[in-house]
């Protein structure tokens, strides 16, 4: 997979480069938004870290596509301004049901018999 840098923004204000990428790539399967991210902190020379994939949009059959990718200047800034991750994609973290609940069901069972 190579990739060629078409445009580069500076948004200083949002502490942020925006930048947009012609990535090729062999096969049918387009690159996960982690291929994209190493690829363009190596070609950056940034820390993969500071690096997020907005948008990977694919070539129909021509193994070609085209990314928008944020390149932050410190880790405290991508917090300050990307949204937090919830639900199942939130680092893999599941929410475990309160154990309590299971034994009040339990209980309230043992005093109706």
């Amino acid at each position: 997979m190579n990739a060629k840098l078409i445009k580069e923004v500076d948004a200083p204000l949002l502490a942020r480069k925006v930048l947009s990428f012609e990535i090729n790539y062999s096969g049918s399967k387009t690159p996960s938004n982690e291929e994209v991210k190493k690829t363009v902190a190596s070609l950056q020379k940034v820390k993969e870290e500071l690096v997020i994939v907005k948008h990977i949009h694919p070539s129909f059959g021509k193994g070609k596509a085209e990314t928008v990718v944020y390149v932050y200047n410190t880790v405290q800034d991508l917090k300050n301004y990307e949204p937090k991750v919830k639900g199942k994609k939130a680092e893999g973290k599941k929410e475990e049901k309160p154990k309590e609940n299971v034994n009040a069901k339990e209980k309230s069972e043992e005093q109706k018999a």
